[in-house]
Formats: C-alpha cells, structure tokens, sequence
C-alpha cells in the first residue's frame, strides 16, 4: 500500500508540472495565465503564443499521462492488491488530477484532456485513436476545442463499451473513462456555460 501511495503522489507531481506556463515563458516570456481564456491549457498557448508552443505543451501534457500510466505505476508492480492496468489508471488519474489542480499553480490548473489522452493512448490505442478523430472532427465543424474536448471525453467510455464485445480491453478501462468525462465536465464547467450562450472562444 505505501507503494501505491508512493504512485499516486509521484504522479500527482508529473501530473501538477505547468507545461503551457513554462513553455509561454520560453517562447514568448508570458504568463498564459494573463493572455487570452486565461486557462493554462495547450489550446489557450495555442490562441495566444503560437502553433509551435501550443504542439509542445500538447505534447508535454500527453507525456505526463503516458509516463504515469507507463513508468510511475510499476513502483507499485510487487504489490498484490491491484493488477498491474489498475494501477496504470490509478497513477494516470493521479496525473490528470495533478494537471487540473496543479500544486505548483495553487491549485490551479488546465483542463486534463492532453494528460487523458496520454493514459488512453498507452492503455487503450484504439479507443484514443477514435476519439481522437471525434475531437479534430468536432474541432474542424465547430472551431471550439473544447467542445471537441468534451464530446470525444464523454463519448469514450461508449467506445470502450462497444469494444468490450469484439475484444479484450483493460480491466477498469470503462471506470476510467467514466471518472475522467466526469473530471473533464466539471472542469470545462464555465466553458459549457459559454457554449450555451455561444460565447465561447474559437480556434
């Protein structure tokens, strides 16, 4: 037990490192916290500092996932309690909790989805892979990530359901899924809100 507690807080940590501050302070010397929605997420960086920066914080939010369900979970790999894919989810919800209400922001975070994603690619590719096309598809009709964000979110544990009958997937992958379209709401919460009114900020 102490060693998935060692899991938990380690990728709790992974999970709080603000990727879209430090990257908007290298390549534009800003806090993204003060430009554009004010959400420290790849989307805003991408709005307000760039293509470029906006790729890296994407992709560093997505490391921070995979890492955690890859390499943090196997401390806790001796311990009999859990099988092994549990324990991936567990240090890649840990991640996602960590990126939303990051220590090292007071609390304060982005959204989880590129954290998410990162957990989904490693242990179920083609669910991600789906949901994936759902999000750039929604993205391309809309022009709002974080619609896109919330549609593929909510419909991934659908994909995993449907994908339990024609193969195996990992055990609590649905649970997941179902725990992180409920973190991703409550954290698009005010953004939800902005697309009821049709106010909220486009790509």
């Amino acid at each position: 037990m102490t060693n998935l507690l060692s899991v938990i807080i380690l990728s709790y940590i992974v999970g709080s490192i603000p990727a879209s501050v430090i990257i908007s302070k290298i390549f534009a010397n800003t806090d993204i916290r003060e430009y554009g929605s004010g959400n420290p997420g790849a989307a805003n960086v991408y709005r307000t500092v760039g293509r470029s920066a906006g790729a890296f914080t994407a992709f560093f939010d997505l490391f921070k996932g995979a890492a955690s369900a890859i390499w943090i979970a196997r401390i806790s790999y001796d311990i009999h309690l859990f099988e092994n894919e549990t324990v991936s989810f567990i240090a890649g919800g840990a991640a996602v909790l960590g990126h939303i209400f990051s220590i090292f922001l007071k609390f304060k975070g982005g959204k989880g989805v590129a954290a998410a994603a990162g957990v989904f690619f490693v242990m179920t590719p083609i669910a991600a892979a789906i949901s994936l096309i759902i999000f750039v598809s929604v993205i391309i009709i809309t022009k709002i990530s974080s619609l896109g964000s919330l549609i593929s979110t909510c419909l991934t544990p659908f994909i995993l359901f449907v994908m339990s009958f024609y193969t195996d997937i990992p055990k609590n992958a649905i649970c997941f899924a179902i725990f992180i379209a409920l973190l991703i709401l409550f954290a698009h919460r005010k953004n939800i809100g902005r697309i009821i009114k049709g106010k909220e900020n486009r790509i």
